[in-house]
């Protein structure tokens, strides 16, 4: 097979992928190259999350009352979400570091040593 018929060939599906690719991002409405759907996210999420907390210290048992504090402020805010129907969770860690990440599909953890350093609600829901 000639080179040009090759390259011609590599460059149709190029154009392919790159076409079907396309997405329209619900956050800002414009077109964005995308290779992951919405459920490849949750999924991916998911299979990353419990490995993810437990590596950073595993989940905060010692106090339930904080725990379910971190998650409703969360959920109220994923309610304004701009995906609300993603199965958001929330988790502080047993983590004396001030830190705070969040995985695809709305898989988000949150330290205990950022919590103490946090002054009030607003505070935490602009980490989360």
């Amino acid at each position: 097979m000639p080179v040009k018929r090759i390259k011609v060939i590599y460059l149709l599906l190029l154009t392919m992928l790159f076409i079907t690719s396309c997405s329209v991002n619900p956050v800002t409405g414009q077109n964005e190259f995308l290779l992951m759907s919405k459920q490849q996210e949750i999924t991916l999420g998911e299979k990353n999350y419990s490995p993810s907390r437990q590596a950073q210290g595993g989940d905060y048992y010692l106090d339930s009352e904080l725990q379910s504090y971190v998650a409703g402020v969360g959920k109220k805010l994923a309610t304004y979400s701009a995906q609300p129907d993603l199965p958001f969770e929330f988790v502080v860690l047993n983590n004396s570091v001030p830190n705070a990440w969040a995985l695809p599909g709305g898989k988000i953890a949150i330290n205990r040593g950022l919590l103490v350093q946090l002054r009030d609600e607003a505070q935490l829901a602009a980490v989360l």
